[in-house]
């Protein structure tokens, strides 16, 4: 995916390899190739646990593998779950849900990160249903689901999920679907650099920054833990109990300064 990043040399050594399981959307491993001046975006991914949301019972589907939506319809329009009246999204099944908010209140966390957690975690699937798509013969759906992406992109970052330039970085791999026209795309890139270097700014000083990345941490990896729970395919690993204890721990973590 040949996009040329004329700021790449100053982010990349900003991106860091977390040791933890999931792909980590932008942190995973998104490799700068300074040389040929492209940028591959690589999804860490566990030879033993896959992570995501799984959606009611599909026969067709390996036990544990994440079913959430790829983002758009077959007419390439952007789609959503049904949020139902015990707020619960459509796509999630109910003792899965019950189950997280379950653990989540243990943790005294708020109603509204249940629907984070798997609203994250059917992002990070849709962007790797993306990614293995082929660009030459899956090129219409690619632009779709990159358009469809770019789109929800804003928000996931306003929960605190990616850093400012997380967000560009990943802005940058899904314009390139969007964007043949390589001086469209330099412009484009030049504006996301620019709010990049504002986002910067309005994060405050050092310790501000640092403070919140431990938050944007901590988002992931409660996310995360619910996202191998589920995908578990034995019932007793995927008790409440083990919920709880997984939650625990990343909150443990947390506080104990370990990330």
């Amino acid at each position: 995916m040949g996009v040329h990043l004329p700021y790449a040399e100053g982010l990349h050594h900003m991106i860091t390899y977390q040791r933890y399981k999931p792909w980590h959307m932008a942190v995973a491993a998104l490799a700068v190739a300074s040389a040929a001046g492209g940028a591959y975006w690589f999804l860490g991914q566990s030879g033993d646990v896959q992570s995501g949301v799984v959606l009611a019972d599909n026969k067709d589907s390996p036990p544990g593998w994440p079913q959430a939506s790829t983002g758009v319809q077959a007419d390439g329009m952007a789609s959503a779950p049904t949020i139902l009246s015990d707020g619960r999204p459509s796509d999630v099944q109910a003792d899965d849900w019950s189950a997280l908010n379950a653990a989540l209140a243990k943790q005294s966390m708020p109603k509204t990160e249940a629907e984070r957690i798997v609203g994250y975690l059917r992002f990070q699937h849709s962007f790797e249903a993306w990614q293995s798509l082929d660009e030459t013969k899956d090129a219409k759906k690619r632009r779709a689901m990159a358009q469809a992406l770019l789109a929800e992109l804003p928000d996931r970052q306003a929960k605190g999920e990616f850093t400012a330039i997380e967000g560009t970085l990943m802005s940058t791999v899904l314009m390139a679907d969007l964007e043949p026209d390589e001086s469209k795309r330099e412009k484009r890139l030049e504006e996301l650099q620019a709010k990049l270097t504002a986002n910067m700014a309005a994060e405050g000083d050092e310790q501000a920054q640092q403070a919140k990345a431990r938050q944007t941490e901590l988002k992931r990896r409660l996310a995360t833990a619910y996202g191998e729970w589920q995908a578990k395919t034995t019932a007793a690993e995927r008790t409440q109990a083990k919920l709880d204890q997984a939650l625990e721990d990343v909150r443990r973590a947390y506080n104990s300064g370990e990330f």
